[in-house]
């Protein structure tokens, strides 16, 4: 495979993943009756879509890396067009994200993360019944236990991170991602990029619960806060935490890149 070919296959994974942790989300809304008005993999400028018969706007955007589900009224708003809002009414409520208990809200926040460890399992024990490494259910056992060697494994690297024991030299990004799926096909086939695949993600879904704003897990952090005080948190802090929490990842993402770039100039 060239590295023209594992570049390709690599983003084709990636937004295969991105779908499949929006996805989670978007089915836990759509179970509590929360109203989806628009799913997107990928930010920016839309590059295709369709609209639902339920009013759903399914959409690729020009950046696919990331993607979002956007709820109905979900700081308990109805935005008009103009920029103003209004509060939802009362036949609203039932179908508005901001409307809803902590618990329902939570449960659709945990779904995005836990639909790509559930992806990860069922990609495994697929390898294992390719390999015959097991068959029946003891493949999803086996699926189980990788995944939660991945997990471990990236909750060790992440604590490393935190207390200073890990090198950020050792952060791997897309293109060192995109160069290990070359040498899994090289070794194993594309039964390695199955695999590979799963591996990205369980970390996916494992990073996606950290407590940094702007990921599910900075959401989950203002759920509690908001069940602890009664009352949720304000607007601009929201926005501030937002901001340094993007801030953050753009930051670890860019050393990443620049990790694996050097990487490539040293061969």
């Amino acid at each position: 495979m060239s590295a023209l070919q594992t570049l390709v296959a690599f983003l084709a994974a990636l937004t295969l993943l991105i779908f499949v942790h929006e996805l989670g989300h978007f089915l836990a809304a759509r179970c509590c009756g929360v109203r989806v008005e628009v799913f997107s993999v990928g930010f920016g400028r839309e590059m295709f879509g369709r609209t639902d018969r339920r009013g759903t706007r399914w959409r690729f955007a020009l950046l696919p890396l990331g993607g979002y589900v956007k709820m109905f009224a979900e700081n308990g708003r109805v935005r008009l067009p103009g920029g103003d809002s209004r509060p939802v009414t009362a036949t609203e409520r039932p179908e508005s994200y901001g409307c809803r208990s902590v618990g329902v809200r939570a449960a659709i926040v945990c779904a995005g993360p836990l639909a790509n460890i559930v992806f990860a399992v069922l990609l495994l024990a697929g390898v294992a019944l390719a390999t015959g490494h097991a068959s029946g259910p003891g493949a999803l056992v086996y699926g189980v236990e990788r995944a939660l060697v991945f997990a471990a494994g990236n909750l060790e690297t992440i604590a490393g991170l935190v207390a200073g024991e890990t090198a950020g030299a050792d952060i791997v990004g897309p293109i060192g991602v995109a160069e290990m799926g070359g040498e899994s096909v090289a070794r194993y086939g594309m039964l390695g990029i199955v695999a590979l695949t799963a591996l990205v993600s369980v970390n996916i879904g494992i990073i996606n619960l950290l407590p940094i704003p702007v990921l599910d897990g900075g959401h989950l952090v203002f759920l509690a806060l908001e069940r602890l005080r009664g009352y949720p948190v304000g607007p601009r802090l929201q926005r501030i935490s937002a901001l340094c929490g993007l801030t953050a990842v753009l930051g670890l993402s860019l050393a990443a890149m620049l990790n694996d770039i050097v990487r490539l100039a040293i061969g």
